[in-house]
């Protein structure tokens, strides 16, 4: 299925996310964007919530490459938004603990810093 935008090849699918949510998967070259559709802590749909784009880069020694991955995925969405507005993709949740400056860069509206706020893992 071609998005527009160059992203010819891209392919769509839907995977089932937690609570059996199912969720939307789109895959150009090395970049994965999953749809998650918002959903209150018992598993329903949330009305009052935007549907984010979520991708994790692999745990690379330099932060810096993992910039193709965060800009497919800014790509993707928009692209993904174009064709399809009434998802109303606002968000891009994208960047961890050693790499959430580049996702910001590449225009990342949701990071997750956990380690950096609480430490390793044990």
């Amino acid at each position: 299925m071609g998005l527009g935008n160059g992203l010819e090849s891209a392919s769509v699918g839907t995977v089932t996310g937690g609570a059996g949510t199912p969720t939307s998967a789109v895959r150009f070259r090395s970049t994965t964007l999953f749809v998650v559709p918002p959903t209150t802590s018992s598993g329903k749909p949330s009305p009052s919530m935007s549907p984010a784009a979520v991708t994790m880069a692999p745990v690379v020694a330099d932060p810096k490459e993992a910039r193709p991955i965060f800009a497919g995925l800014r790509e993707l969405r928009d692209a993904l938004a174009r064709r399809q507005p009434e998802l109303d993709l606002h968000h891009l949740s994208m960047g961890m603990t050693d790499d959430f400056e580049i996702a910001i860069e590449e225009g990342a509206t949701l990071v997750r810093i956990g380690r950096a706020i609480f430490g390793e893992r044990t």
